[in-house]
């Protein structure tokens, strides 16, 4: 699901004057099913590892 307020927090003062948006060091995470137990972790851990990674390269 897209973050519908996306285009509007970018424009943001608040936002452009962060240090790890300058430096670019940001990305968005795959939406992840929430309700499941421990399986919800691990997808919810995967999405995140996935967005790390993502930003390292």
């Amino acid at each position: 699901l897209p973050f519908n307020e996306e285009a509007k927090l970018k424009k943001s003062f608040l936002w452009q004057a962060m240090p790890f948006v300058r430096a670019k060091h940001y990305n968005s995470v795959a939406p992840v099913w929430s309700f499941g137990g421990a399986m919800s972790l691990r997808y919810t851990a995967e999405a995140y590892t996935k967005s790390l990674l993502e930003i390292a390269q």
